[in-house]
């Protein structure tokens, strides 16, 4: 115990400023980022879907795409953009699905995913006996490396220009196939 006025051995009668310094520390919103729009186009078997993200932070760093059919994922994607952001699937079969959408922002925070979007690819499936030429022209075969191969399923259809191959689709998707109907 200290009497007043009596400091214990070593400590002198002084006073000593010692400069204090403060920080102040911002911290970034905890709160995730939304899907402000979404809309769906559709042609052909290829389904595209656009919209607005936002975030407190104006932190998204990824809008993902989500395509279902009777509920079971069957395909995804990250979309180009992120708070006007657009991603596009191709070569869905003829089906009824839905879309959905999600945001993540650079804190690690995810929006929620929005409600499922529905829409219908209804495709007029064609079946086209030609040349792998003939595809090419006419759009539905590419040519890598020498080989030709069929558009969307990038099936096989061989090297020479000349070989005729059946292919069954619609435009943006063709499938080689044994023999036309």
């Amino acid at each position: 115990m200290l009497l007043s006025g009596i400091l214990p051995a070593g400590i002198t009668n002084s006073t000593t400023v010692v400069p204090v310094s403060v920080l102040t520390l911002k911290r970034k919103s905890s709160a995730p980022g939304v899907i402000d729009s979404v809309a769906v186009s559709v042609s052909g078997s290829q389904v595209k879907v656009s919209g607005g993200a936002s975030d407190p932070n104006n932190d998204v760093q990824l809008v993902q795409l989500t395509i279902l059919k009777d509920g079971a994922v069957v395909a995804s994607a990250a979309a180009t953009g992120t708070t006007s952001y657009a991603a596009t699937v191709s070569g869905l079969a003829q089906g009824s699905y839905s879309a959905r959408v999600q945001a993540f922002d650079g804190t690690g925070f995810a929006s929620a995913l929005t409600e499922p979007i529905p829409f219908d690819i209804t495709v007029s499936t064609l079946c086209v006996k030609g040349s792998n030429g003939q595809h090419k022209n006419a759009g539905r075969a590419t040519v890598s490396k020498g080989s030709y191969f069929a558009v969307g399923s990038n099936d096989a259809l061989g090297k020479n220009a000349g070989t005729v191959t059946s292919l069954s689709g619609s435009s943006g998707y063709w499938k080689k196939v044994s023999k036309c109907p």
